[in-house]
């Protein structure tokens, strides 16, 4: 009897699925709240800020590690993602525009969960950040969830 209760209990709620639902709504808050430090930046300086080479927030000449680093006045700590030994945040902003547009792009487990999901679609920096850039250490895991200015597409 306690072996159905168990079989049944795991069909209907997917431990698995519900962590990495978990791990993508924290994404998704994540962007956001990066998002809305991004504006408040602009508002401060007329652009957005310079992204290194490894798609980190430039804070003068030093790139913002996530999760570790704080960004002034704007957030306290960077987010990073759930996931920090396979994922990454990126971000990337155009310095041919004068930094007036931003890319922030984190990778969802669940797609299926997430019709926002841009996946194959994503502009990914117009072309100027690599599909495999969410994932660390070589991992090939694809960007295919964003965010942007809302003068550019994610």
């Amino acid at each position: 009897m306690l072996g159905v209760f168990i079989a049944g209990f795991l069909m209907i709620f997917h431990p698995l699925d519900m962590i990495q639902n978990m791990q993508d709504q924290k994404r998704k808050s994540d962007l956001v709240e990066i998002q809305k430090a991004l504006e408040l930046y602009y508002q401060k300086n007329g652009r957005y800020p310079f992204a290194s080479d490894t798609f980190e927030i430039m804070q003068t000449k030093k790139p913002l590690q996530w999760g570790q680093d704080s960004w002034g006045s704007y957030i306290q700590i960077l987010p990073d993602d759930p996931v920090p030994f396979s994922r990454t945040y990126v971000y990337y902003s155009n310095p041919l525009d004068g930094n007036q547009s931003y890319w922030l792009y984190t990778s969802l487990e669940r797609l299926s969960d997430e019709p926002a999901a841009c996946n194959d679609t994503c502009s990914l920096g117009n072309g100027n950040i690599p599909k495999e850039a969410c994932g660390v250490h070589n991992n090939s895991i694809h960007c295919n969830f964003g965010v942007s200015s809302q003068n550019v597409s994610p």
